[in-house]
């Protein structure tokens, strides 16, 4: 992945641009988010545009992971190789099931703010802090990447336990598939140079407008803007929903943007959001995360679906399993074969799993998986997709 290198982008009038009518502490602080440097650059957040349009034209998968509680006590380079890590052993089993190209997202910069640190220079704090991180991340991705030959060794480790047993002969498949490519002469430099894009879900509007700056591009709307602090926002449907300044906000970024949707979410009022959200229908525009629960996926999800599509809007179809079944693994396993069920039927794409990972942390906690439960999950929904 060609990076590019990321410089202060000029602050004058944008304070005007984005004022708000604080004045106290947290008009301060936004301020010196408007003042900061972009964590990642344009050119990257246009390339992941790129790659979820395939996604939503079932050319590629989506893998979303990582930690959004940041990185545990101790060092900050284990957290971010154990998420990474996940992600490349379920990124590989993906890829060979479903013979597509697999697109990553990773949320590496944990919570990145909350709203009532805002008041204490909470939000500045963090984004300084995610600076490095990033710069750390990036030469995880870039310089150290491991070969497919590495990852498949991680693979065979992960089916010898009791969780991957069951597993075993997808990673003989994947292993008698890198031996061909050996035999034949092929390299394996994508691995090596791994594209992984950072995701994170957005805050409060004010907050985050103080991370925008305005989108210059031709073929953007004059009001268009572009988020600096990662390449892909998301918040959850039922915020847009109630919040018309957040509605407004991601109509307004350019960033492809995520929207997860739980079990209140009708499809009259979703295909309408998706209309709204995504005006100019670009395909991999929006990605749509479905948070269901076990139990209630196969009948909630099909109308959604279907409303959805008859919009013309090509989105992306994402599983966050984990989100509705927390601390109910067999729960999450058969969400996730509802959501393929649902789609398979419907002639439509099951183009996405989302997975938080507990990192470097021995135990997981909430909606976070251990990387092998992880890692158990992505090589399930691989088979899945397989068959």
């Amino acid at each position: 992945m060609s990076y590019v290198t990321l410089l202060p982008l000029p602050v004058e009038d944008l304070a005007a641009a984005f004022a708000d009518d604080d004045r106290g502490p947290a008009h301060a602080v936004r301020e010196q988010l408007r003042a900061a440097p972009p964590l990642v650059a344009r050119a990257e957040t246009e390339l992941l545009s790129v790659r979820l349009a395939a996604v939503a034209r079932g050319e590629a998968f989506l893998l979303q992971g990582g930690d959004s509680t940041g990185p545990a006590a101790g060092d900050p380079q284990v957290h971010l190789e154990a998420n990474l890590r996940v992600l490349h052993q379920t990124g590989v089993a993906l890829m060979y099931a479903t013979g597509l190209p697999v697109v990553k997202t990773a949320q590496v910069c944990g919570p990145y703010a909350r709203p009532h640190r805002l008041a204490d220079d909470g939000i500045a704090r963090d984004h300084a802090l995610s600076a490095p991180i990033m710069n750390l991340f990036r030469g995880l991705c870039r310089g150290e990447s491991p070969s497919l030959d590495r990852i498949h060794r991680w693979n065979t480790e992960f089916v010898r336990t009791a969780a991957g047993a069951r597993h075993r002969a997808l990673a003989d498949r994947i292993g008698r598939g890198l031996r061909f490519m050996e035999a034949g002469g092929f390299t394996d430099h994508t691995a090596r140079t791994a594209e992984v894009y950072t995701s994170r879900r957005m805050l409060a509007p004010d907050d985050e407008r103080a991370m925008m700056r305005p989108d210059t591009e031709a073929d953007r709307p004059a009001t268009s803007m572009v988020s600096g602090s990662a390449h892909f926002l998301w918040l959850d449907a039922r915020t847009a929903r109630a919040d018309a300044s957040s509605t407004d906000l991601v109509r307004r970024v350019s960033n492809p943007v995520g929207l997860r949707i739980g079990p209140d979410a009708t499809a009259a009022h979703l295909a309408g959001l998706v209309e709204h959200l995504d005006p100019r229908a670009v395909p991999g525009r929006l990605t749509l995360t479905c948070a269901m629960g076990a139990g209630r996926v196969r009948d909630l999800l099909p109308p959604i679906v279907e409303r959805v599509e008859a919009t013309g809007r090509q989105v992306v179809w994402q599983c966050d399993p984990v989100h509705r079944n927390p601390g109910e693994f067999e729960g999450a396993l058969d969400e996730v074969a509802g959501f393929i069920e649902v789609h398979r039927r419907l002639g439509t794409h099951p183009g996405g799993l989302r997975v938080e990972t507990a990192g470097s942390r021995e135990s997981a906690a909430g909606t976070r998986l251990t990387g092998s439960r992880a890692v158990e999950l992505g090589f399930h929904t691989a088979e899945l997709l397989g068959t």
